[in-house]
C-alpha cells in the first residue's frame, strides 16, 4: 500500500508583529506611585461632549472640573447647548 501525503499551504508568518510587542513594556495591573498619580492627576483635557453640546473639562483621573463663569457666558453656553442640531 502505498502512504498519501497531505498538501499543507505554506503559512506566511509576520515577523513585524513579533518586533512590536517585544518593544512595548509590558503594563501591569498594580497601584500606582506617587509621581505617576500626580502626572496623571495634572493632566487636564477638554472634550466635546455630544449628549449635552458642551465642552467639558476633564483630569486624567476621569473627574469631571465644572468652570466659573459670568451669567454672560452661562446664557452663551446654554444658547449654544440648546439649540445644536444633533445627528442632522
Amino acid at each position: 500500500m502505498a502512504e498519501q501525503k497531505e498538501k499543507v499551504a505554506p503559512v506566511a508568518i509576520d515577523k513585524d508583529k513579533d518586533k512590536d510587542t517585544e518593544n512595548k513594556p509590558k503594563r501591569v495591573m498594580g497601584p500606582m506611585s506617587n509621581d505617576q498619580y500626580g502626572k496623571l492627576y495634572n493632566t487636564v483635557v477638554e472634550r466635546y461632549d455630544e449628549d449635552t453640546g458642551r465642552v467639558r473639562v476633564y483630569r486624567g483621573t476621569g473627574e469631571l472640573i465644572e468652570r466659573i463663569v459670568t451669567k454672560e457666558q452661562h446664557k452663551a453656553i446654554n444658547y449654544i447647548a440648546t439649540h445644536h442640531v444633533s445627528g442632522a
